[in-house]
């Protein structure tokens, strides 16, 4: 299928048995917000090795819902948790649940894996959830919006067991994945007909990336053509003013940060502009932040170019801002360099002659020169065991991604997977400042580390 702006869409959903195909063929000639132009997938359930790299990573995995797929066949939905260390059913801690992109159609709970796990080291139970899509379901988006407030009511439902505080719990997502997540925060309709409705769905707050927020005509802007429009009822299942979140704002929405690349053809920028306006008339926060130059997706962890680290960040600043964390006593992300002082033996494939003594002498005196303001990278080059210019970047969690044809310089490492002594002494440091990680057959194995911060 086409990944141009003008695309036929073709969905074939068989059942989850597979003993029965059925092929809905519509011709739409759309570009609605580019939700629907993607590329084909699996019309299986979620594939299992997204399952068991989800569990493999730390996820702990419960059933959410029982829903039922467009032939009436029972589907089970996961909730994947990552949960802080030492968390027992007795702590109140806040909680963030979030869904996946792919327009409806397509996506995996593993999109939002390493915000889970970073969350999770700050303290918040964080969970990424799986929900009823076309490709595997043949459903339509308003059982993506029910299936997301099923989500947050389970949560709050079970806080107590848990250990989750239910008047701290945030939905985020990023492109449909974010239409959802606001939806639960500002679509009245839409809840399951079986539900506790005594007990809210809709979240205390939203972190939203380049969300598809805007699903009808907006005063001041271009009318969308009524041909396009008709096909996105057929995706909908419904008015799509229905589950459009600009349309339905009103006063006593949660806050909200949206995250939005300025270059986004597939969701226009203005779309989250006219949103972020809206709430604020309405009495309601929405923090916009823009990102010059980024196109759809930019957030995702391992984009090359991306922001993933900076929109981490900036959600910490917001989830701090809210109560829901403490403020974060070191960074998500530093960028180091590093001379490594070894001794004889210490470093394999290194013919180092020093003794140990030696070793420590040399790193004592290379450090002073170091916070005397000495060029640092000449110190690199004159004394390093390692290779120049010896920068890395670290993140206070595990984030993965395609590193193929990329510098040693420009990679994330994990900080948990490097020389503990390394993050250490880089992350309580101030940009500019020095530390040294002295030997530990432990935590140094291979000699003394100098490490300046430079990001």
């Amino acid at each position: 299928m086409s990944d141009s702006k003008t695309c036929s869409l073709i969905s074939v959903m068989p059942n989850l048995l597979g003993t029965q195909i059925r092929r809905a063929i519509a011709r739409l000639t759309f570009v609605v917000f580019g939700l629907f132009c993607l590329g084909a997938v699996s019309a299986m359930g979620q594939e299992p090795e997204i399952v068991q790299g989800l569990k493999a990573a730390g996820a702990e995995i419960q059933v959410y819902k029982s829903a039922a797929n467009s032939d009436g066949e029972k589907v089970d939905l996961n909730m994947y948790i990552f949960k802080p260390e030492g968390h027992k059913a007795a702590d109140k801690r806040p909680a963030v649940v979030f869904f996946f992109g792919g327009g409806w159609k397509a996506g995996k709970p593993s999109q939002f894996q390493e915000h889970c796990k970073y969350l999770a080291g700050r303290g918040i139970v964080a969970m990424t959830a799986d929900y009823r899509v076309s490709s595997r379901h043949g459903t339509k988006a308003v059982a993506c919006v029910a299936d997301a407030k099923s989500a947050v009511r389970w949560i709050r439902n079970n806080a107590k067991t848990m250990g989750i505080d239910p008047s701290r719990i945030a939905a985020g997502g990023g492109s449909a994945g974010g239409h959802v997540a606001a939806c639960t925060g500002v679509i009245k309709t839409n809840d399951e007909p079986n539900e506790d409705s005594e007990i809210s769905s809709v979240p205390n707050a939203m972190i939203l990336f380049n969300p598809a927020l805007v699903l009808g005509n907006v005063e001041g802007k271009p009318e969308l053509d009524e041909v396009k429009m008709k096909g996105m009822k057929d995706r909908v299942g419904a008015e799509p003013i229905s589950i459009s979140p600009y349309h339905q704002i009103a006063a006593g929405a949660p806050p909200a940060i949206v995250f939005h690349g300025k270059a986004d053809t597939t969701v226009p920028y203005w779309t989250a502009e006219v949103f972020a306006t809206k709430m604020k008339e309405a009495g309601n926060r929405c923090d916009l932040i823009g990102y010059e130059d980024q196109g759809h997706g930019f957030f995702n962890t391992g984009r090359k170019k991306g922001k993933s680290k900076e929109t981490i960040e900036e959600m910490d600043k917001f989830l701090v801002d809210l109560g829901f964390l403490d403020k974060q006593a070191e960074p998500a992300y530093i960028t180091v360099q590093h001379i490594l002082i070894g001794f004889e033996g210490s470093v394999r494939g290194k013919n180092i002659t020093r003794s140990k003594e030696e070793a420590e002498k040399l790193a004592k005196e290379v450090l002073a020169k170091a916070k005397e303001g000495g060029d640092f990278l000449a110190l690199v080059k004159e004394h390093t065991d390692d290779a120049a210019p010896g920068i890395y970047q670290m993140a206070n969690f595990g984030e993965k991604g395609d590193m193929s044809g990329i510098r040693a310089e420009d990679m994330i490492f994990e900080r948990g997977k490097m020389v503990p002594a390394f993050g250490n002494t880089g992350f309580p440091l101030d940009v500019g400042g020095v530390g040294l990680a002295e030997f530990d057959s432990a935590t140094s194995p291979y000699g003394w580390h100098i490490v300046k911060r430079i990001k």
